[in-house]
């Protein structure tokens, strides 16, 4: 378990409750590739997400939560273009399904 630099709340009643501090999770087992869970970066956007990337040196990324927000104007293309160049693979999410099941 990481930490992840940011806050949490959730609603219950109308009322906004905070929920407590963010986490990140390494997981790793024997035969696998190890994966990193960032945490709920929310507001990183995708010129930082990949120089993230690449300081991290990772092989996949999965961008996340991008649209959710109107702050949140990046989108997976857009990593794409901040990762051109590298042999990252960027695996992008459509609603309700997953990158590679």
């Amino acid at each position: 378990m990481t930490n992840a630099v940011h806050s949490r709340n959730d609603t219950d009643g109308g009322q906004i409750v905070y929920s407590g501090g963010a986490a990140g999770f390494v997981l790793r087992q024997d035969g696998m590739s190890t994966t990193y869970y960032s945490g709920d970066h929310y507001t990183i956007g995708p010129d930082t997400a990949a120089i993230a990337a690449k300081w991290l040196g990772v092989r996949q990324v999965v961008p996340m939560h991008w649209g959710t927000f109107p702050l949140l104007t990046g989108t997976p293309r857009m990593l794409k273009e901040h990762l051109k160049g590298t042999n990252i693979e960027v695996l992008e999410l459509e609603p309700g399904g997953c990158a590679q099941c």
